[in-house]
């Protein structure tokens, strides 16, 4: 079953990474970026910093300096995309995988319930281990693909 819904999400993220549009071109991150950042986490479990600046090259953090400098300061191009964030708190590499854990209160059908709160935790917790598990088996198994498809795994027959 597991492998099923990864084959189908697989071969749907083929079919929509093959069907860009006749002379579109893939889109690229800019050669280099200033993000400016009110507030900044530059390393996880340190206090974040006030005012700091990221430099990115193609999309990876390559630099990282307090206050707000110019292109021309950090000898990049003058015309270096500049994403001003200065009201905002930045975390670089953050991946938020939102997830709705017992779900359907939206939608009316748990909102008239006379159950002890145990049930919603019981509720979240199964919905939480069901799509961790999910995701847990993608990566694993794309990981695999991945190894195998670069030379670095094999599979015996």
């Amino acid at each position: 079953m597991r492998f099923a819904l990864l084959a189908t999400l697989t071969a749907s993220l083929a079919a929509l990474a093959a069907s860009t549009p006749a002379g579109a071109t893939a889109l690229a991150p800019p050669a280099f970026s200033i993000i400016h950042a009110g507030q900044l986490l530059a390393v996880p479990g340190k206090p974040p910093l006030s005012q700091a600046t990221v430099v990115t090259e193609k999309g990876v953090v390559r630099q990282i300096t307090p206050g707000y400098p110019q292109a021309a300061a950090l000898g990049l191009p003058a015309d270096t995309p500049v994403i001003d964030l200065t009201d905002k708190f930045v975390m670089p590499g953050f991946i938020d995988l939102h997830v709705h854990l017992s779900g359907g209160a939206e939608r009316g059908r748990d909102l008239n319930l006379r159950e002890p709160d145990n049930y919603f935790t019981v509720v979240a917790y199964r919905s939480a281990q069901a799509t961790l598990n999910v995701i847990a088996d993608f990566v694993e198994e794309l990981t695999a693909r991945l190894l195998v498809a670069c030379g670095r795994a094999w599979v015996n027959h």
